[in-house]
């Protein structure tokens, strides 16, 4: 009789155990898989913001060339025309970024935030960054 009890409090004290294992180990995957998803949700960001400082910056050198542009040698950009044109695209694709125009070469940073999936109760927001330069060539 007392040996039945012993082995029926100890197999409940053994499922106390998995229980408690169980709920310290959920919240800790939790915050693995949300780790990764929010983490792979940023670079997706960053990505999408340099592909756009791309095409910014090409539109910005595009922009602020001369309309007549020469046959040969060095090719002069409007630096208020570029910073126009690339701030339009940067516009028109709903970023926020800066425009640095120096010379011929036109360099775009933009940012695109990511609205955090899992970790949205200590940051709501995660910030992808992405930066590009173009430069506008001389003719043939």
């Amino acid at each position: 009789m007392m040996r039945r009890l012993f082995a029926k409090l100890r197999r409940s004290a053994q499922r106390g155990d998995s229980a408690v294992t169980f709920v310290l180990l959920v919240p800790v995957l939790i915050l693995v898989v949300g780790l990764v998803v929010d983490t792979a949700g940023q670079i997706q960001a960053s990505e999408q913001a340099t592909s756009v400082a791309q095409a910014a910056a090409r539109a910005g050198a595009n922009g602020g060339a001369d309309p007549e542009l020469p046959a040969s040698g060095p090719v002069q950009i409007s630096s208020g025309q570029a910073a126009i044109s690339a701030r339009q695209y940067l516009a028109a694709a709903g970023l926020q970024g800066t425009v640095e125009v120096n010379g011929r070469t036109v360099t775009v940073t933009a940012q695109k935030n990511y609205r955090t999936k899992f970790l949205s109760m200590f940051v709501s927001t995660l910030t992808g960054t992405g930066s590009a330069s173009a430069q506008l060539l001389s003719g043939p």
